[in-house]
């Protein structure tokens, strides 16, 4: 075992002691010109000037593409954006559970179907819980009429400000 040890770390110092030497890039290249500070003497001792757009942006590679789509296309997608931005607006829901656990949200969901068909429910899952939320409630007040009605069965319910739609 003391011979593993002593052999990994032979390996790893020479490894180390190897990364340190300075690689001098060939005469010409681009590295060489970029590293350059202006006004510095090359090798044949002559002075030279630094490039003009040295720390300067490149300039942006611009390409051309071309979509060949239906119109009708877009006029239907935004269609599909006005509709959605009128069917919601500010409301409340009530929050049946939330949990890290997924199984217990998904108990709550089938026992709460079974209670009140009659509302919607909305899944969510915002790391790291699993949220389970119903109704689409404009006004406080009609949510906690429903909520009254559910606390009993599911005790860790709340109301709760959300996005609804009409």
């Amino acid at each position: 075992m003391k011979k593993i040890i002593l052999l990994s770390f032979c390996l790893l110092t020479t490894a180390w002691i190897y990364a340190q030497d300075d690689v001098v890039p060939e005469t010409g290249t681009a590295v060489e010109e970029q590293l350059r500070a202006p006004n510095t003497e090359d090798a044949t001792g002559t002075m030279e000037e630094a490039p003009q757009n040295m720390g300067q942006q490149p300039a942006p590679i611009t390409r051309n593409i071309q979509i060949n789509a239906d119109p009708r296309i877009d006029r239907l997608v935004q269609a599909h954006i006005r509709s959605a931005k009128k069917n919601k607006v500010e409301g409340f829901r009530i929050q049946i559970i939330q949990d890290t656990d997924r199984k217990d949200m998904e108990e709550a969901k089938h026992r709460f179907r079974g209670a009140f068909p009659q509302l919607k429910l909305y899944e969510t899952y915002d790391p790291p819980f699993y949220k389970l939320r119903a109704g689409n409630f404009t006004d406080r007040f009609e949510a906690y009429h429903y909520y009254q009605r559910i606390k009993p069965n599911f005790t860790r319910a709340f109301i709760v400000r959300d996005t609804v739609r009409k």
